[in-house]
């Protein structure tokens, strides 16, 4: 079978879409950040759906809420703008980047997807490095973790136990930021006795 056909294909694509600058051409971490996001935000808008619908099918809002070192972090909260009967499933987000990359907007295709799932995400963003050095991303999302499982219907150390097994199997397959910040956040929620209470609370749901 001739390679000829597929080989001309790929050259055609990549003549009409020509790859964009790569991270290493930034001369700053903040620039390299600033790069980042516009990358994510053209990725975000060429998979919004071009509906001509009046009615959005999704509610998003930013939201302060406070960590441990009376500090406070932003979270997006993605809704759908109008949720199953039932109540929503719960889905806390924090993007990758090596810890000193990304933010919101890393995700926001992935909470979108989740929403018309009937879902709800908690997009969180974390400190990044080095203006916060390590550990302060991973206490952010396990302190985030906390103020969602509070507001939360549902026992949810079940879940996370499922979840601490699954990640720890993707950990060592893709070592990548945001699965590490999983993974630390969900095996202290397992084995801190100070969160037992807390992740057990049944209470209104947050999103």
């Amino acid at each position: 079978m001739s390679l000829a056909p597929t080989l001309t294909n790929k050259s055609q694509l990549l003549q009409e879409n020509p790859p964009s600058g790569g991270l290493d051409s930034a001369p700053s971490i903040q620039a390299l950040r600033e790069h980042l996001a516009a990358l994510k935000l053209k990725l975000t808008a060429a998979n919004t759906s071009t509906s001509t619908s009046a009615l959005t099918p999704y509610v998003e809002t930013d939201q302060e809420i406070p960590v441990r070192d009376k500090s406070t972090i932003l979270v997006r909260i993605h809704r759908p703008t109008t949720g199953p009967a039932e109540g929503s499933p719960g889905l806390v987000v924090w993007h990758g980047g090596g810890f000193c990359l990304g933010g919101l907007d890393n995700e926001v295709a992935l909470c979108r997807s989740w929403t018309a799932l009937g879902g709800v995400a908690v997009n969180v963003s974390y400190r990044l490095a080095p203006e916060h050095p390590f550990p302060q991303a991973v206490q952010d999302a396990y302190d985030s973790l906390l103020w969602v499982g509070a507001r939360t219907r549902f026992n949810i150390s079940t879940l996370l136990a499922f979840c601490f097994q699954l990640l720890l199997c993707l950990c060592l397959i893709n070592i990548n930021s945001n699965s590490m910040l999983t993974l630390y956040a969900c095996r202290q929620a397992l084995t801190s006795k100070s969160s037992a209470s807390i992740l057990n609370l049944a209470t209104s749901s947050a999103g």
